[in-house]
């Protein structure tokens, strides 16, 4: 998959540059069986960024920055397990594993006074706990709820130096750290009504997220720098309607799909002083699905194609684009 932006910034265009990412997952039922036959499963996702493992961009403190951009530059990693349970329950948990970065470099002198460096740099993992529930209630009805824990990979490099003999002064440990990926706590809640791959099917979604606790981006690079300044963002709302229309016959099953939401702007004041900027977005989506319904080649293909509108901010506007191809096997 692939995204693009064309985003403004304070009546400027905003720098910002095209991602794509290599998304690998796996749906492996458990081959149980008696009272557990059909009853357990596992899941795993990859998503892979195609040129960096993690990026994190560092704005000056009084730099404005958009929220929106730069937060699927980081390896990650969803591993799961799901269970049916009897009336129609199924319930999952898991973790989603993100990759972060801590190191540090040494400024060093030799005893001529040339100047060296010795780094070390590690990727280490921070995690995020997954929890869901459905219920189908009837052939037509389903209920299900979400809950994702905060999602959060630093970026902590420390700057030492031992040149107290080859410089008249003395300079001060820095450190380069901040938030290089984050996402809120998150609750979602859906009703969907229509047989899945059977015809009309609507989907309607209510989620919240808590971006009232996001943590400053950028660290104080020296002990004696100004703290570091709060994002000052509000929680949200988010509304989604979803539609798929599905036709099976024989040899092949389609599935088209179309969709809406709203979100609510995370930081809706748009002063001079702030730094960290947002606007509410609308967000249209399609999608296309063929399956082959032969045993000798149970192959499916899919695309899909989103596009985010910015609106309602003084600052901030534009939009952006993401768009996928997903081929699939079912062994």
């Amino acid at each position: 998959m692939g995204a693009a932006y064309h985003l403004t910034l304070d009546g400027q265009p905003a720098a910002a540059e095209g991602t794509s990412a290599l998304l690998i997952g796996a749906e492996l039922p458990l081959p149980l069986g008696g009272a557990l036959a059909d009853r357990l499963a596992l899941g795993l996702s990859l998503h892979l960024p195609t040129n960096v493992v993690s990026r994190a961009r560092v704005p000056l403190p009084d730099v404005p920055s958009l929220l929106q951009v730069d937060r699927t530059q980081t390896v990650s990693v969803m591993a799961v397990a799901a269970a049916r349970l009897p009336a129609g329950l199924s319930v999952g948990a898991g973790v989603l594993a993100l990759a972060a970065l801590v190191g540090e470099i040494d400024l060093l002198a030799d005893a001529a006074g040339r100047f060296g460096a010795r780094s070390e740099e590690q990727l280490v993992a921070s995690y995020a706990p997954l929890v869901g529930a459905r219920w189908d209630g009837r052939p037509w009805l389903r209920v299900g709820a979400t809950y994702r824990g905060e999602s959060l990979a630093r970026y902590d490099i420390r700057v030492g130096n031992d040149l107290g003999a080859a410089l008249p002064f003395t300079l001060p440990l820095l450190r380069i750290a901040g938030v290089a990926q984050y996402d809120p706590h998150t609750v979602a809640v859906e009703v969907a009504l229509g047989r899945p791959r059977q015809g009309p099917l609507v989907a309607l979604q209510l989620q919240w997220q808590r971006w009232s606790a996001m943590p400053p981006l950028v660290e104080p690079v020296t002990p004696a720098s100004p703290g570091a300044r709060a994002a000052g963002l509000r929680d949200t709302a988010t509304v989604r309607l979803g539609l798929e229309w599905a036709r099976t016959d024989e040899l092949v099953r389609t599935s088209l799909r179309a969709g809406y939401a709203f979100s609510m702007s995370a930081a809706p004041d748009s002063a001079p002083t702030r730094t960290v900027l947002d606007a509410d977005r609308h967000v249209v989506g399609a999608g296309l699905e063929v399956a082959a319904r032969s045993p000798r080649a149970p192959l499916r293909l899919e695309g899909f194609f989103q596009a985010s509108v910015l609106s309602g901010s003084a600052r901030a506007g534009g939009w952006f684009g993401a768009a996928g191809l997903q081929l699939g096997a079912d062994l």
